[in-house]
């Protein structure tokens, strides 16, 4: 199997023909890794990283790839996903399906034949297919150094276990919420100027407003939480907004008072289900419970659609919990090269960094392990 690697974007771009083949070759592919994402992610996220891709060629096929960069974080040099740490819910390689074992262990024995590396950082690996044991297993077998552990959880709702909508409803909301629910629904209709929309993309106003509303409206973004407070969050969705993926994968789901933006759920639509992206409501009208109504009707529109699944993505907030007890966790996997650096990475996550963690209020630890050195070793 024949090894290539690619740093720059232009090769990349000659092979989205190969790239758009493997991916229907795969076991099961995530959203995150399509072509128009990345491209789109690394237009703006790209500044300052080196991009480290993996082609894996067998007879002139593409057998897998694996989407990485490299980036120098004080001393160490360190290899991670490209999605990572901004924008992606999760990442993984995408790989053919039946080759997975033969395609990373190609990888691995290449990559340990280089020295231009110290750590192989995955964070948030996704859960499926199985990408992250397999890689992490043959690592182990061949004596490396590696780490595994759990990242946060995907809570999903399995659309195709419920009849339909009103058998989910049942199923999951008492009698009471439904009365409140249904007391709610009744005071919104009241007012003269509302509408519920669901729209098959974004424009640039709309990130606007979706801005706006998040940063100066909601409770989050009022407690300085706004997912726009990572500056790239505004103008790469607006470079997604310029994109086919736009028309094809977006789903934005709003309510609209009085002609202005009061709550909106962003979803991306891929292989018959719904990826739950990112959700804000104007905490004016809280009064109206409006972020349970819109998911309610957000779910009932999947059901209606025939969606197989509602995937919230990462993250374990309370509200996912209210409608699916199901999660995937992602993954994180840490290996290590052979040289001193590498050594120090190794000693420090697996036996200083989860006592640095337990002892976290201890003054003796906040002094040693300052902010700006955790910033360099937490890799």
């Amino acid at each position: 199997m024949e090894v290539e690697l690619i740093e720059n974007t232009g090769r990349l771009s000659k092979i989205q023909k190969a790239w758009h083949d493997l991916l229907r070759c795969s076991a099961r592919t995530d959203f995150f890794v399509l072509p128009q994402w990345f491209f789109s992610w690394w237009d703006i996220y790209g500044t300052g990283r080196n991009l480290y891709c993996i082609a894996l060629w067998e007879d002139q096929v593409l057998c897998g790839l694996l989407l990485l960069y490299k980036i120098k974080k004080g001393p160490f040099r360190l290899i991670t996903f490209a999605g990572y740490p901004h924008g992606s819910d999760r990442m993984d390689f995408i790989l053919m399906k039946g080759m997975e074992n033969e395609c990373l262990s190609a990888f691995v024995k290449w990559l340990y034949k280089r020295a231009d590396w110290d750590i192989v950082a995955l964070r948030d690996f996704g859960p499926f297919p199985n990408n992250s044991k397999i890689l992490s297993d043959i690592v182990i077998q061949q004596h490396e150094r590696c780490h595994v552990s759990g990242e946060l959880p995907n809570y999903y709702l399995p659309l195709h276990d419920y009849k339909n909508f009103d058998h989910y409803y049942k199923n999951k909301v008492g009698k009471n919420g439904r009365r409140n629910l249904r007391k709610q629904s009744n005071r919104l209709n009241r007012l003269t100027d509302f509408k519920w929309e669901f729209l098959n993309g974004i424009d640039e106003k709309t990130v606007c407003e979706m801005k706006e509303l998040d940063t100066l409206k909601s409770s989050r973004g009022l407690k300085g939480m706004s997912a726009f407070s990572n500056p790239g969050n505004e103008p790469f969705l607006k470079r997604l907004s310029r994109e086919k993926i736009n028309r094809e994968n977006i789903l934005f789901f709003c309510l609209r008072i009085n002609g202005k933006l009061a709550g909106y759920a962003l979803s991306f639509k891929f292989k018959n289900r719904l990826l739950g992206y990112q959700t804000s409501f104007d905490k004016a009208y809280a009064k109206f419970s409006i972020g349970v109504q819109m998911m309610h009707k957000l779910i009932e529109y999947a059901f209606m659609e025939d969606y197989s699944e509602l995937d919230f993505l990462k993250g374990d907030e309370a509200y996912k919990k209210l409608y699916s007890e199901l999660f995937r966790k992602n993954k994180r996997v840490q290996f290590y090269n052979k040289g001193f650096k590498s050594l120090i990475l190794y000693i420090y996550n697996g036996k200083i960094k989860p006592l640095r963690i337990r002892l976290a209020k201890h003054r003796f630890f906040t002094t040693l392990f300052s902010a700006r050195l955790r910033g360099t070793w937490d890799i």
